[in-house]
C-alpha cells in the first residue's frame, strides 16, 4: 500500500496483526502496533489490542499481554479482551493470572459464557477437577448457554444479500447441496495434502462437480 502512495487505515491494520496473530509473528506484530501511532498517526482501538493480546498470548508471553490490556483505555477492556487473555492462560495452566482475567471478563460481561468455560478447562487442565467442576455448576445455575459458532458470507450484486450460517445448521434450503460441496473441500484437501505434485485439484473438484 505504501509503495503506492497509500496510507492504511485502521481496517488494514487489522488485518496486519491478524495475520501476525495466526503466524506467531510477535515481534513484527508489536511493531505494527508501535507504527500506528508513531508513523502514521493512527490510534489503536480495542480491536487491535485484543489482536495483539491473542498474539502474546499464543506465544506464552502472558505478562507481556496482561500489561497491555492496563495500557487500554478503561472502556475498552470489555469481556472479548479479558477472555482473550483467560484462554491463553487456561492454555498454559497460568492460574493466578486467568482468575484475575475471568473476574474482569465476568464483571464485563456477567451473562457471558467464555470465562466460565475457560476457566473450567483451566482447572481441569491442572487436574483441579471440583473447581471445574463449581464453573461449570455456576454456568448452569446463571442459566448461560454457550453460543454456537458461526458465519456470513455477502451473495450477488446489486440488491445482495447476507447469508448466516451456524455450526450443524440444517435448515437452510439447499442444505444437502452446502453440504455435499463441504465434503467435496474437504476430499479436495485430503489429495492436496497426500499428493500435491501428482493433479491439479481444482480440476479434480471441477470434474468430480461436473459428474
Amino acid at each position: 500500500m505504501c509503495r503506492v502512495g497509500l496510507k492504511p487505515d485502521h481496517v488494514a491494520f487489522i488485518g496486519l496483526l491478524s495475520a501476525c496473530c495466526h503466524a506467531g509473528e510477535v515481534e513484527l506484530g508489536l511493531r505494527y502496533l508501535s507504527a500506528m501511532s508513531k508513523r502514521y498517526g493512527l490510534e489503536p482501538a480495542k480491536e487491535h489490542y485484543g489482536c495483539v493480546v491473542d498474539l502474546l498470548g499464543r506465544a506464552g508471553r502472558i505478562n507481556e499481554a496482561e500489561e497491555l490490556i492496563e495500557r487500554m483505555a478503561p472502556n475498552e477492556r470489555d469481556g472479548v479482551v479479558w477472555t482473550s487473555l483467560l484462554r491463553a492462560c487456561a492454555a498454559r495452566g497460568a492460574e493466578e493470572t486467568g482468575k484475575k482475567a475471568a473476574e474482569r471478563a465476568m464483571e464485563a460481561e456477567p451473562w457471558g459464557a467464555g470465562a466460565h468455560v475457560a476457566m473450567a478447562n483451566l482447572y481441569a487442565s491442572k487436574g483441579q477437577w471440583h473447581e471445574a467442576a463449581q464453573e461449570r455448576y455456576m454456568l448452569k445455575q446463571k442459566g448461560v448457554v454457550k453460543g454456537v459458532g458461526w458465519s456470513s458470507i455477502t451473495v450477488g450484486g446489486k440488491g445482495r444479500g447476507v447469508g448466516v450460517f451456524a455450526a450443524g445448521d440444517r435448515t437452510h434450503p439447499q442444505d444437502n447441496v452446502i453440504y455435499e460441496m463441504l465434503e467435496l473441500i474437504y476430499f479436495g484437501v485430503g489429495l492436496a495434502r497426500y499428493g500435491p505434485d501428482q493433479m491439479n485439484i481444482a480440476s479434480e473438484l471441477e470434474l468430480m462437480v461436473n459428474n
